[in-house]
């Protein structure tokens, strides 16, 4: 049986995950996507943040250096979570595989790591997204025309100012197109489960399910220790 390309994961899914289910493993090119994936989306995240810190006037800096500094975090944020995604690819399979052997599966970890890779694909197409986004992007912030205020009031002001920009309608589209990607991504997964781990859907469905929620409080967890940190 030919091996289908996997761009066809778009319009027949379940058909080209039993065509691959049967076939040897290509790690390589599932690798290739996920990184394409992380790379396009670490490149269009710090560029949008870039142009965000950059719109910021100089009067409402310290000095120029502090911007440096501020961008500098930005970068160093981006790279931890594409870092983040790649182990989340890996371990996230792994912790599928687990799930589908308690669940009375069948799942092989090299092949649920190839469609779990696979399954990035509308990832990649958000990441895409988002670099052409943040490309023509040009951020309007809105900041009072006085600079007479204390340091304390400017912060407060760029703060409120970047809010109110990522409340607008073009990031929540964006926001929103995320979500249907990532919703996407796991119904993907879950499919791969179900033929290539000899799973039910409901079975497969909680396998998934139990992913997302794992990931989910990691994420709660993380962020209230940065609110209760110094």
């Amino acid at each position: 049986m030919p091996y289908a390309n996997p761009v066809s994961i778009f319009w027949d899914p379940v058909g080209f995950v039993r065509a691959a289910t049967p076939a040897k493993p290509r790690i390589a090119l599932a690798a290739g996507i996920v990184g394409a994936c992380l790379l396009i989306w670490m490149i269009g995240l710090a560029l949008l943040g870039h142009r965000i810190v950059n719109s910021i006037p100089s009067a409402f800096l310290v000095s120029e250096d502090a911007r440096k500094t501020v961008l500098f975090g930005n970068s160093v944020t981006v790279l931890i979570w594409g870092v983040a995604g790649l182990l989340l690819w890996i371990i996230g399979s792994g912790i599928l595989c687990c799930l589908c052997i308690l669940l009375d599966g069948d799942a092989d970890f090299r092949k649920v790591l190839e469609l779990g890779g696979y399954a990035h694909l509308p990832l990649l197409l958000f990441s895409v997204c988002l670099f052409l986004f943040a490309f023509f992007y040009r951020p309007s912030l809105d900041l009072p025309l006085r600079t007479d205020i204390s340091e304390q009031e400017k912060v407060q002001e760029i703060g409120v100012a970047m809010d109110k920009e990522v409340r607008s309608v073009s990031f929540r589209l964006i926001a929103s197109f995320l979500g249907c990607c990532l919703l996407w991504h796991y119904v993907l997964w879950t499919i791969a489960l179900k033929e290539c781990g000899k799973l039910s859907f409901g079975k497969s469905v909680a396998c998934t399910a139990g992913l997302a929620l794992l990931l989910l409080l990691v994420v709660v967890l993380r962020r209230q220790l940065n609110m209760g940190g110094p």
